[in-house]
């Protein structure tokens, strides 16, 4: 098994674990409250077409575009939800259960927290109208979480982990898998692909600082090498591959057989970069993620350039400029002591 093959599949695995603990713990907090208790709301999942969340940390607001059967954020241009993250999440709004009616008519907001609640939660449906929901404070015991729907004067009490669930989309947003982050200051090599060859390496060592590695690359990792870096011109591109300028997605795909990435021009022979990035968690112990771009062509607006990023099926958008410093980076050897 060829070197690029084995970096891809170290990067879906990362992937595919972080989406696994968020979907247990959105199921789990979906069904605390027990299965006989009625709901305070139902909404089927296919009627809903955006949902607005506000919070004291700030607000959110996701669309349905029927035709693609796809979330996106409303604020961002062309870009998707985590398919991974959001998924079920419009089967929770779409009905919390509540333990108990616990006042017919609230008349004092502010005794629960009501009068500047903790979580508004609003949703559109296809017909137009909305429902919208209040959360306030949570009970003694920290287990329910008083609410209402906007326009009714019953308050409630729902399950506080339904709360939790919603707003930390607001918290922790689901981004897409393939808008990657990543801290420059972490990085211990960079390895530059054509087709599955290597052609360039650029390593951090302990002992000698950055260098060139050598050609063809052997087993040691990071790659070895004797050919010193100046890092002052390598930070430069450190930067610049942190902050990825994406302009949105070109196909949304939920697999790898969902996707045409060939007609965006990316193949197994497109250029590829593979970021290892090295964390310390602990005293002794290094968490290793890699972060991945395979470049394609530009797009027929001459604005953009294709690309697919942490081995993810979607086809997402860069700024042309963007991109082609990136290639760029391929070659330049303005940085390397010589």
């Amino acid at each position: 098994m060829n070197l690029r093959i084995v970096l891809s599949l170290v990067t879906i695995l990362a992937w595919v674990t972080v989406g696994a603990v968020f979907v247990f713990e959105s199921d789990t907090g979906s069904e605390d409250s027990g299965p006989n208790l009625p709901y305070f709301y139902t909404l089927a999942p296919d009627d809903i077409r955006s949902i607005g969340i506000e919070t004291p940390l700030g607000e959110t607001e996701f669309q349905f575009r029927p035709a693609e059967r796809v979330w996106y954020f409303a604020d961002l241009q062309d870009i998707p939800v985590s398919h991974n993250r959001f998924g079920g999440m419009t089967y929770l709004l779409g009905g919390p259960r509540i333990q108990r009616v616990l006042v017919e008519e609230v008349t004092d907001d502010s005794l629960f927290g009501l009068s500047e609640p903790d979580l508004i939660v609003d949703v559109k449906l296809r017909d137009g109208s909305v429902v919208a929901m209040e959360l306030g404070n949570l009970t003694p015991n920290g287990e329910g979480q008083y609410a209402r729907m906007v326009g009714f004067p019953q308050m409630v009490l729902v399950d506080s982990s339904w709360g939790s669930v919603i707003s930390r989309l607001v918290e922790e947003p689901p981004y897409p898998d393939w808008r990657y982050e990543m801290d420059p200051t972490l990085v211990t090599e960079i390895l530059f692909f054509e087709g599955n060859e290597v052609v360039r390496g650029i390593a951090f060592h302990d002992d000698q600082g950055w260098v060139e590695c050598d050609i063809p690359v052997q087993n040691e990792v990071p790659c070895a090498g004797t050919t010193p870096i100046n890092f002052d011109g390598l930070k430069l591109w450190l930067d610049h591959m942190a902050a990825p300028q994406f302009r949105g997605v070109a196909q949304v795909a939920r697999n790898a057989e969902d996707a045409s990435a060939e007609i965006f021009g990316i193949t197994p022979e497109s250029p590829y970069l593979d970021i290892r990035i090295e964390t310390p968690t602990r005293p002794g112990v290094i968490n290793v993620t890699h972060v991945t771009i395979s470049i394609g062509n530009e797009s027929e607006d001459g604005f953009g350039i294709y690309v697919r990023t942490m081995e993810q099926a979607d086809i997402a958008e860069v700024e042309i400029q963007w991109g082609r410093q990136v290639l760029e980076f391929f070659t330049d050897r303005t940085f390397v002591d010589e």
